[in-house]
């Protein structure tokens, strides 16, 4: 069947999300040190950044506030904001060729988004990547405001119905394998895996395609006919 949308994930697939986590990390620190100058900076990045699962997913900054007692103090809340890029749009960039792939793209396919996680942050980082004259602003499907998750396959299921598609005429560009990939196969889509670090494949999950680069996307589609 002809393909007629292409969605994408947010953070690690058109947002270089990782590459400044550790940034984002100095930033929140220093709030942290200034309330409390006992602790100094290279050990609260120790702390944030510890990786927490095989893949090198790191602790972040939430378990941390909770751990200092800074949850809910100015600092501590300018911490966490800043490790979710609030007043850092300065670190918002995207892979390179996401914006020249949106052109190409644009020309055939109704172009969306499907993300996890909060609504007002979720939409500040993509605003920050200028890439909305790319793909129609009612196509960024945050969870929050659908009420699911990714792998669920109902926040699939609503994004094909905003863009009125049927699931076989979409397919979806992803980092995660089980919450992208999986998620958008088991809702009826094609799952494209963005892989740009060459990380092995895991929990028997198989892509319908991997790129480790964006400009190699139209052509999977151009096969995909």
């Amino acid at each position: 069947m002809t393909i007629k949308a292409v969605f994408f994930d947010l953070d690690d697939t058109l947002l270089n999300t990782s590459g400044s986590r550790r940034e984002r990390a100095e930033i929140a620190a220093r709030f942290l040190v200034e309330a409390d100058p006992t602790l100094t900076v290279e050990d609260v990045v120790a702390r944030i950044l510890e990786p927490v699962s095989e893949d090198g997913w790191p602790r972040g900054v939430g378990s941390v506030l909770v751990e200092l007692g800074q949850s809910h103090s100015p600092h501590g809340l300018r911490a966490h904001g800043a490790w979710f890029f609030e007043d850092c749009e300065h670190l918002v960039y995207p892979f390179e060729g996401v914006a020249g792939t949106l052109d190409i793209l644009r020309k055939d396919f109704t172009l969306g988004v499907i993300t996890n996680g909060p609504t007002t942050t979720q939409r500040r980082k993509y605003e920050a990547l200028c890439l909305e004259a790319h793909s129609r602003p009612e196509l960024f499907v945050p969870s929050e405001l659908v009420g699911y998750q990714k792998p669920d396959a109902r926040i699939f299921h609503h994004a094909l119905k905003l863009a009125g598609v049927t699931a076989a005429e979409a397919i979806m560009v992803g980092d995660w394998l089980a919450a992208d990939i999986a998620g958008a196969q088991n809702a009826g889509m094609r799952g494209v895996w963005f892989n740009p670090h060459s990380r092995p494949a895991q929990d028997g999950i198989v892509p319908d395609a991997t790129i480790q680069r964006f400009d190699e996307l139209p052509g999977v589609l151009e096969a995909w006919g």
